[in-house]
C-alpha cells in the first residue's frame, strides 16, 4: 500500500514540475487570480500609514510598521549637522507622544519610555521636571530602583499638542544642549532605611568637534570670540537704597596666545558708564538703590567695557570694592545671521531679546557676603571670564523610619563650569552646596521635630544661570508654542510648579488665562497654589474648566470661597499662605542663599486637642537678610457625632524677618462687562517687609453644623493682626508703630426638600473681609457679598431633568457692596433653566444640556459695562468616566 501512495506523490510531484516549467516558457507578463472574500479576511491599503518592513542596523527584520522616533549622533560629520531627532507623524497621531517598551526577569521590571512631557523627580534639589521632553530608563525591584534619563533640552522638537501632521518632524543642529542623568535608590533594615544616590549634567556640545573635545563640562559658543567685556557693579540689596556697592578701580590680565608663547597684557576699561544714582566720592564711585525706567525698577549701576586683544584665551581681572557690592559680566561678538535671503554680521547688542528680560542680560560671577554697609568687607576681589558650558549635581538622599524616628534629607554639590568662548580658552568653575535634613519623634503625648538647611547662592539648576548669551542662532523657548524661538533661553533641572498641575509655571499654557485658544491646550490655566485638595490634578477653583475661577460665578460660588480666606502656614511672612504663594522660583523645598534651622514641640493631651511651640532661625549667605522667629499655636479639632465639627487654630508669633518674599496673583479687572468679568492679569506684588519687628496674632474658626436632616449651616473666620513695633534698625532704616489688621467672615447654609419627583435646593451666602492699617485711619480693602440662590430639579424620566436656578431675586438681588469704591458695588441676577440627560452611547457616558439663560448686573459706577443679556445654550459632553 504504502508504494502505491509513493508512486501517486512522485507523479503528483513531476506533474507540478512540468506545469511550471511550461508556465515558465510563456511570453505574458503574469495573469492575476479571481479574488474571493467569502472566506478570506478584506486587506485595505496603508494609504494613510506607511507601512513597511522594518529591520535593525544588522539587517535582521524586525516588523511591518512605521517609524515613530529616530535620535541619531554624529561627531565630526563636517558641514552637517550631527545631532538629528526625527519624529514620525505617527508619534503624534496615534502614540500621543508617549512610547513605552517595557520588560521583566528574576523579579525586576524595566521600562524604556520616548516622550513629549513625562513627569520626571530625583530629588527635591536635583531634578523635578514637569515635562521631561527625551528618553528615559526605569528598573525596578523590590528594595533597588535605577532610573536614567537623557535629552536634547535646546532642541527636543517640540510639538503642537492639538494639531495632526501629515509628515514627519526633523530637527538637525550641529551645536545645542544635552541633559543626561541617573538616580538610584535602595532600601535597607527591612526597608525601614533608604538611600540614594543622584547624577545629573547639562552640557553643551558641537557636533564639529571630535569626540574627545566634547566632555560632560561643555564647549564654549562657536564663533563668540568676544570684542569687549563688559563688567557691571550694582547694589546687591537695592530695596533697600543704601550700602550699595563702591567701587574703587578694575583692571584687567589678559592671556594672549603670539605664536608659540602666550604673553600677558594689562587692559584698562575703554568706557566707563554710569548710570542715575550712581555718587561720585572723591576715590570710589557708589551704586546704590534703584532708579525708573518707565514701570521698571532698574538696579543703579556702573558699567566698565574692556577690549579684548585678538588671540586672547584668558582674561582675569581684579577689582577694589566694598560693601554690598554684586559684580556681572557679560561679552559683546561679531556674529553673521541670515535676514531674508542675506548675511548681515551684527553685534549681539543689536539681536532683539525676547523673554522676560527687559534690558541686556549680564551673568552674576561675585556677590558680596551679608549686606555690608560700613566698607569693613573692603578689599580685593578677582574672577575670570567665561561662558557657562556646563553643569553637574550629585549628591546623596536618605530616609529611615525606626522606633519612632522619621529623618528625612539630602546633601548635593553643584558644579558650574565656564570656559572663555575660543577653542583652547581657558576653563574655570565654581561650586556649592545645599543640603536638608528633617527629624520628628513621637513621644507620646508630645512630638518633638527639627530641621536644618542650607542652599548656596551659587546653588544652581538653571542652565545658563539667570539670563545669558548662549547661541548665535535662535532656538525653540522651553515654555513657549512650538516655533516661537529667542536667544537667552534658560532650560532648569528644577521647575517653578507652584501649584504642582502638568505645566511648569512659566509655561504660555499655564499663565495665559484670558487666551480663549488655551483653554484648548491644558486642564486649568492660571496658577493658584494649593487649591487642589482632592489631588485630581483639576484646581478646586476652577472645576467647570473656565477663564473665570469659581468664587466670581453665579451658582458655583456658593461652594467656593476666594483666595482671601484661605488659611495656613506663613513661614516667610508677607500675609500670604506658603502652600498658595506663587512665585518665580525653582521649586525647591527651602529658599535659595538661605541658611537656617527650625525646632519645635507639640503636646496633645486630649485626641482634639493640642499646643505647638516653636523657632525659626534664618539668614541669608550673600544678601545678609534675617528670619527669626518664635511662635506658640493652639488647634482644636473637635467633631460632634451626627451634627457637624469645630475646628480653631489660634497662632502667636514674634516675627523678625527682613528678607523680601515677592509673589505673584492673577487679579480680577473689574468693571469690564461681559467680557470684562473674565479679564484677569498675572500681576506681581511686593514684599513690604511689614513684620521687620512685629508681634503678629493669626487664625482660623469653621464651624459646621447639621441640626436636621439636609439641613447644612457654616460659618467660618479669618482674621490676621500685625502689630509692627517702633524700631531702629542697625542698617539705618527705622519703623514706626503701627498696625495691619485682616478680618474674613462667611456665613452660609441650605437646605434639600425632595418630594417625589421634585427637588428644591435653597441657599444663601454672605461673606465680608477688610484689611486696615492704622496710620491711613480707614480700611483700604472693605467687601461685602450676599449670594441668595433657589434651585429646583424635576426627574422627568430616570435619565432625564428639567433644572432651574435662581441667584437674586427682585426683593433680594445678589449683592456686591464695595465700600471703598463704591463705583464698583452692583447688583445682579442670575436666571438659568435647562433640560439635562446623561445617557450611554457605544460604551460612552455622554450628557447634553439645553437650555436659556439670563443675566443682569449694574454697578453702581456711570460707565463701567453694565450687564443685561440672554443666551440661549445646546451643549454636548461625552467622557468615560463620571459627569458631574
Amino acid at each position: 500500500m504504502w508504494k502505491k501512495c509513493f508512486l501517486a506523490l512522485i507523479s503528483i510531484t513531476l506533474v507540478g514540475l512540468g506545469y511550471r516549467t511550461a508556465y515558465s516558457q510563456l511570453i505574458n507578463r503574469g495573469l492575476k487570480s479571481y479574488i474571493n472574500y467569502g472566506w478570506t479576511d478584506f486587506q485595505n491599503y496603508p494609504e494613510n500609514q506607511p507601512v513597511f518592513p522594518k529591520f535593525d542596523y544588522l539587517g535582521n527584520f524586525l516588523l511591518k510598521g512605521f517609524d515613530v522616533f529616530t535620535w541619531e549622533e554624529y561627531r565630526t560629520l563636517s558641514p552637517n549637522e550631527g545631532s538629528v531627532i526625527v519624529k514620525g507623524r505617527m508619534f503624534q497621531d496615534w502614540l500621543r507622544r508617549l512610547v513605552i517598551a517595557n520588560d521583566t526577569f528574576g523579579g525586576v521590571g524595566v521600562r524604556f519610555a520616548i516622550g513629549g512631557g513625562m513627569r520626571t523627580t530625583f530629588t527635591p534639589l536635583t531634578l523635578d521636571l514637569t515635562r521631561l521632553n527625551g528618553v528615559r530608563f526605569d528598573l525596578a525591584s523590590d528594595r533597588h530602583q535605577f532610573t536614567a534619563i537623557y535629552s536634547r533640552v535646546s532642541d527636543p522638537l517640540k510639538l503642537d499638542y492639538q494639531q495632526s501632521f501629515s509628515r514627519d518632524w526633523v530637527v538637525r543642529k550641529n551645536e545645542g544642549v544635552f541633559l543626561l542623568g541617573g538616580h538610584w535608590e535602595s532600601k535597607f533594615l527591612r526597608d525601614h532605611f533608604t538611600i540614594g544616590a543622584t547624577f545629573v549634567n547639562m552640557y553643551r556640545f558641537d557636533s564639529l568637534l571630535k569626540l574627545g573635545d566634547n566632555s560632560l563640562r561643555g564647549v564654549a559658543i562657536r564663533n563668540a570670540i568676544p570684542d569687549t567685556i563688559v563688567v557691571r557693579f550694582t547694589d546687591d540689596s537695592p530695596e533697600d537704597g543704601i550700602g550699595g556697592a563702591a567701587v574703587y578701580n578694575i583692571c584687567a590680565v589678559a592671556q594672549v596666545q603670539a605664536g608659540d608663547k602666550v604673553i600677558s597684557m594689562r587692559i584698562e576699561p575703554e568706557k566707563i558708564l554710569k548710570s542715575p544714582g550712581v555718587i561720585t566720592h572723591r576715590n570710589y564711585l557708589e551704586a546704590s538703590g534703584q532708579y525708573h525706567v518707565g514701570i521698571l525698577e532698574v538696579p543703579v549701576s556702573i558699567t566698565y567695557y574692556f577690549p579684548m586683544p585678538k588671540n586672547t584665551v584668558q582674561v582675569e581681572f581684579k577689582a577694589l570694592v566694598a560693601n554690598d557690592y554684586r559684580i556681572s559680566i557679560r561679552q559683546s561678538h561679531h556674529f553673521t545671521i541670515i535676514e531674508g535671503s542675506k548675511e548681515k554680521t551684527v553685534t549681539v547688542s543689536e539681536v532683539p531679546l525676547r523673554g522676560e528680560w527687559p534690558y541686556y542680560p549680564f551673568f552674576v560671577i561675585r556677590r558680596a557676603k551679608g549686606n555690608v554697609r560700613d566698607m569693613s568687607n573692603k578689599g580685593f576681589v578677582r574672577f575670570s571670564y567665561g561662558m557657562l558650558t556646563g553643569l553637574t549635581t550629585m549628591g546623596l538622599n536618605m530616609e529611615l523610619n525606626l522606633i519612632g524616628f522619621h529623618l528625612k534629607g539630602e546633601y548635593n554639590r553643584n558644579f558650574c563650569y565656564f570656559q572663555y568662548p575660543v577653542k583652547k580658552g581657558d576653563r574655570s568653575k565654581w561650586t556649592d552646596a545645599a543640603y536638608f535634613l528633617t527629624v520628628t519623634k513621637d513621644i507620646n503625648p508630645f512630638m518633638v521635630g527639627a530641621e536644618i538647611f542650607s542652599i548656596g547662592s551659587k546653588y544652581n539648576t538653571y542652565h545658563p544661570n539667570g539670563p545669558f548669551w548662549y547661541f548665535n542662532d535662535e532656538r525653540q523657548i522651553p515654555w513657549q508654542y512650538r516655533g516661537v524661538t529667542g536667544y537667552n533661553n534658560r532650560y532648569p533641572l528644577v521647575d517653578d510648579n507652584d501649584d504642582n498641575d502638568i505645566w511648569p509655571d512659566n509655561w504660555v499654557d499655564e499663565w495665559n488665562i484670558y487666551t480663549p485658544d488655551s483653554f484648548i491646550r491644558q486642564d486649568a490655566a492660571g496658577i493658584f497654589p494649593g487649591l487642589d485638595k482632592n489631588k485630581d490634578q483639576f484646581p478646586d477653583y476652577n472645576v467647570n474648566n473656565n477663564n473665570i475661577p469659581d468664587w466670581d460665578e453665579p451658582f458655583l460660588q456658593y461652594f467656593v470661597d476666594p483666595v482671601e480666606f484661605q488659611y495656613g502656614a506663613d513661614y516667610n511672612n508677607n500675609f500670604i499662605v506658603d502652600a498658595f504663594e506663587d512665585d518665580l522660583l525653582p521649586q525647591y523645598p527651602y529658599y535659595k542663599d538661605e541658611k537656617g534651622q527650625h525646632f519645635f514641640v507639640t503636646f496633645r493631651p486630649l485626641s482634639y486637642l493640642k499646643f505647638t511651640t516653636g523657632s525659626v532661625n534664618i539668614h541669608q549667605i550673600a544678601g545678609g537678610g534675617i528670619n527669626k522667629m518664635t511662635y506658640g499655636t493652639i488647634n482644636i479639632d473637635y467633631r460632634v457625632r451626627g451634627r457637624g465639627k469645630i475646628w480653631f487654630e489660634h497662632k502667636v508669633k514674634r516675627v523678625r524677618d527682613n528678607i523680601p518674599n515677592d509673589w505673584w496673583e492673577f487679579v480680577l479687572q473689574e468693571g469690564g462687562g461681559a467680557v470684562g468679568r473674565a479679564n484677569y492679569i498675572h500681576t506681581r506684588f511686593r514684599d513690604r517687609l511689614v513684620m521687620k519687628n512685629s508681634l503678629v496674632h493669626r487664625g482660623y474658626l469653621e464651624v459646621k453644623y447639621h441640626p436636621i436632616r439636609d439641613l447644612n449651616i457654616i460659618n467660618s473666620v479669618r482674621y490676621e493682626f500685625n502689630s509692627m513695633l517702633a524700631s531702629e534698625f542697625s542698617d539705618g532704616t527705622s519703623q514706626p508703630e503701627d498696625k495691619i489688621d485682616f478680618i474674613g467672615l462667611v456665613c452660609k447654609a441650605d437646605y434639600k426638600f425632595q418630594y417625589k419627583n421634585f427637588t428644591i435646593m435653597p441657599r444663601i451666602k454672605n461673606y465680608w473681609y477688610r484689611w486696615s492699617r492704622k496710620s491711613l485711619n480707614k480700611p483700604y480693602v472693605n467687601k461685602n457679598v450676599l449670594i441668595p440662590i433657589l434651585r429646583a430639579d424635576y426627574r422627568v424620566t430616570r435619565n432625564t431633568f428639567i433644572k432651574l436656578g435662581m441667584q437674586g431675586f427682585p426683593l433680594l438681588k445678589n449683592r456686591v457692596w464695595n465700600w471703598v469704591n463704591k463705583d464698583y458695588s452692583y447688583k445682579e441676577q442670575d436666571f438659568i433653566i435647562l433640560v439635562n440627560n446623561i445617557t450611554y452611547y457605544q460604551g460612552y457616558k455622554v450628557a447634553w444640556e439645553i437650555g436659556w439663560q439670563h443675566t443682569y448686573r449694574d454697578y453702581e459706577g456711570p460707565g463701567l459695562g453694565d450687564d443685561n443679556f440672554s443666551k440661549f445654550f445646546i451643549r454636548v459632553h461625552s467622557g468615560i468616566s463620571a459627569i458631574y
